[in-house]
């Protein structure tokens, strides 16, 4: 066997070596947690429900024997355009939103619809109760802000 084979067979196999960590980084590259971030969502609808303002429970309003229905859920949907509420009268102006921890603290607080959806997307991260106090009703109701 002449000695330049040897020589050669060397020289393809520590190509071949590089070239396979190379694409072995490549694969790490694509597949890494970077390219599989969660992006914010645009929008949130929060179901939510009513209580009275001034006593803070549910109106209790029986209908007639054989009647009964269940609640109808308040939505809440809120974008970087504003907050409007489905299932209410619409001439029933929010006068306070309120951000709560799950424990009840209260996390931020405003009277300014804007305000509120700026914190909203500022970047907070978890689980919040969302508070929304009208002349007549405050509105509750869970989010998950990812």
């Amino acid at each position: 066997m002449p000695t330049f084979i040897p020589v050669i067979l060397r020289k393809i196999f520590n190509i071949m070596s590089k070239l396979k960590f190379i694409f072995a980084i490549l694969i790490m590259a694509l597949i890494s947690p970077v390219t599989f971030a969660q992006e914010e969502p645009s929008t949130y609808d929060v179901p939510m429900s009513d209580s009275d303002s001034e006593s803070g429970e549910a109106p209790i309003e029986l209908p007639e024997y054989g009647n009964r229905s269940l609640t109808p859920w308040i939505i809440c949907h809120i974008s970087h355009d504003g907050i409007t509420l489905s299932g209410i009268d619409p001439s029933d102006t929010v006068n306070m939103y309120e951000l709560s921890s799950r424990n009840g603290v209260t996390v931020f607080s405003t009277t300014e619809e804007n305000a509120f959806i700026e914190y909203i997307y500022s970047g907070i991260k978890g689980d919040y109760i969302i508070r929304l106090y009208t002349q007549y009703l405050n509105i509750h109701g869970e989010i998950i802000i990812k």
